[in-house]
């Protein structure tokens, strides 16, 4: 995970809601208002009024055979663009065409949707979330993401006195930058509670601010080495002592594992209340780019969900590499994962290379120094890239590469460019994650390469002083370059990196679009743009890179990712033609239903506009 550059102000983290007359409850009209909320609380919530109800087995009747007339189809496929209308038998699509056309497969059997001018899209793809690891971390305190660390500490402390009887206290979602040059130490959270384990997560999951208790289970001492020396460490006072705050997943990690946070029980329960929210936003396919070392635990419980039909989406997953250490035996635990967890639903097919940091935390590798002088850190040198590769490639898994910093991505496109030169094109898929700085010459060796995808995250294109200061306003206008790559021919694929950029704020495609049309700060007053201006995308290549080329990423192409004759019945119908929305509409954009292989997963009702209240 990765945090993201938008800063999403409390405004859409605290929310009123109010509970009106339904014909399933007799409620009477109450208003609250609810902040610093856990998401498993809000889901939860949801359920007990009646408004969360997605699952399988509470859709409406399947037809085995269903036509959509009258609609406004963009196909995503280079043939046929648009239709306007589609038949689906089962979880196939068999006819895309005219309506007069979709007459001969229509008998008394068929249920028959006169959608008036509807659009319809191919299901959305999130090419890179950790919806597993979001699952499991659902129950635990949401901070909001402007607070200075006096807020912080002032939340928890509510948190613990409330909850005397938790034995960890856990909470996500600080931002170091909002902390200054008032770092975060163990002793700060010591004055809140020194008997019981506090561990925070900062909102993309890369650093951890934890108290004295809580070193103590980890065995984190002066005497502890680092794991990933300059890459994964932790921060140290003038006498080597650990001072609470751990950079990168290596340092805790293990700690998490021996406090029991992640638990297959805790990702049946969160899954079961937050992936449903998913299909509400129309997504029916998510790339899992890592379960940061809890693959056990994680494909347990996707495993349980599918069996019991609580699984209203597609997990594309895979094996997530963050220490040289795990790379001899890489390959081979990624085949025993595949072998035994591979499904119609699961998808185990990619090993994820988490090979830098962040820009927040300077941990992303960069070619040149940070302001503070600091360069960041590769996960290992780009020789040993070269060999893994080609080791991931030769046993026929996809390769996808966490690469913030310009160093980083240098070092993928080396690798890259050595299996194509030793293999050629394989059928195997490569992509980029993220790609934030662009090196000078990075996008003319994309395009020379040809088959390897950019991955990012479109909302993350707004202007950023903290980014600013940190990068130096030549390596700052080198950020996100989407409409340069695009231009060279190279496939782009969106996603949201939840839950970081902001949960469900950053989650929703249609947010991202707004934001990658525009590069601004859709939300706010301040229009400011993220220069290059230039550097916007076109809704085309947005929708191409939610859909088709998410699919591609993933080598699911000819499985789904557009609406074509022989594929998935992966589809979502929308109130309005995106195409004569502004940037502005686009935030209220609605999907009316969401299908995943045929079946309803998601039908726009009260409960939908309730749920949105709460949380977009």
């Amino acid at each position: 995970m990765v945090l993201s550059q938008k800063k999403i102000t409390n405004k859409h983290i605290v929310f009123k809601y109010e509970y009106v007359f339904d014909k399933e409850f007799d409620v009477m009209k109450t208003m609250k208002t609810m902040t610093k909320v856990s998401l498993v609380a809000l889901l939860l919530l949801l359920a007990v009024v009646g408004y969360l109800a997605y699952s399988y087995f509470k859709v409406p009747a399947q037809h085995e055979k269903e036509a959509f007339i009258n609609a406004k189809i963009y196909t995503v496929d280079s043939k046929q663009s648009w239709a306007e209308a589609m038949v689906i038998e089962g979880d196939n699509i068999i006819y895309v065409g005219s309506s007069a056309g979709a007459e001969e497969y229509i008998d008394k059997d068929t249920k028959v949707h006169n959608l008036k001018g509807k659009m319809i899209l191919p299901g959305f793809v999130d090419s890179h979330a950790h919806p597993t690891m979001a699952a499991a971390l659902s129950d635990i305190l949401q901070l909001d993401l402007g607070m200075k660390k006096a807020d912080v500490l002032e939340t928890i402390k509510k948190h613990a006195d409330k909850n005397k009887d938790l034995p960890v206290i856990t909470a996500m979602g600080f931002d170091l930058s909002f902390f200054g040059k008032d770092v975060p130490t163990a002793a700060d959270l010591d004055q809140i509670d020194r008997e019981r384990p506090i561990v925070i997560l900062d909102e993309g999951g890369h650093t951890a601010w934890v108290n004295s208790k809580a070193m103590e289970v980890g065995g984190i001492n002066k005497d502890t080495p680092d794991p990933i020396p300059g890459a994964h460490y932790f921060v140290r006072d003038s006498n080597g002592n650990p001072t609470g705050l751990l950079m990168e997943s290596q340092t805790f990690n293990p700690l998490l594992k021996k406090l029991s946070v992640v638990t297959k029980e805790s990702i049946v329960s969160g899954g079961e209340s937050l992936f449903p929210v998913f299909s509400q936003l129309g997504i029916t396919t998510v790339y899992d780019a890592g379960m940061m070392g809890f693959e056990d635990e994680g494909f347990e419980g996707l495993s349980q969900l599918e069996k019991e039909g609580l699984l209203p989406l597609r997990v594309s997953s895979s094996y997530m590499v963050q220490s040289p250490a795990v790379v001899p035996t890489a390959v081979d635990s990624l085949k025993k994962l595949h072998e035994k967890y591979d499904s119609e639903l699961v998808d185990v097919n990619t090993m994820k290379i988490h090979y830098d940091g962040t820009i927040e935390g300077k941990t992303a590798a960069m070619e040149q120094p940070y302001s503070d002088g600091s360069n960041g850190h590769v996960l290992f040198p780009v020789d040993e890239f070269k060999s893994f590769v080609t080791q991931i490639d030769e046993a026929g898994f996809n390769t996808h590469v966490h690469a913030i910093g310009d160093k980083a991505l240098n070092n993928a496109l080396e690798a890259f460019e050595y299996l194509q030169k030793t293999k050629g094109n394989t059928p195997t898929r490569k992509s980029i994650g993220h790609v934030q700085v662009y090196s000078d010459n990075a996008i003319e060796r994309l395009s020379d390469l040809k088959d390897v995808v950019v991955q990012t995250t479109p909302i993350w294109a707004t202007p950023s002083e903290s980014t600013l200061n940190t990068l130096g306003k030549e390596r700052y206008e080198k950020q996100l370059l989407m409409n340069s790559v695009d231009r060279a021919g190279v496939r782009l694929s969106f996603g949201s990196d939840f839950p970081a950029s902001s949960f469900f704020i950053g989650a929703n495609p249609f947010n991202n679009m707004a934001v990658g049309l525009t590069r601004q700060d859709v939300w706010s007053e301040n229009k400011d743009v993220l220069d290059p201006i230039d550097e916007k995308i076109s809704l085309e290549t947005l929708i191409k890179g939610y859909t088709i080329n998410g699919a591609y990423q993933l080598g699911l192409e000819a499985k789904i990712g557009s609406i074509e004759v022989g594929k998935k019945a992966d589809f979502i119908v929308l109130e309005d033609n995106l195409f004569e929305l502004t940037p502005q509409e686009l935030l209220k954009a609605k999907i009316m239903k969401t299908y995943i292989n045929g079946n309803i997963v998601f039908e726009r009702g009260l409960k939908a506009r309730l749920t949105e209240y709460m949380l977009f």
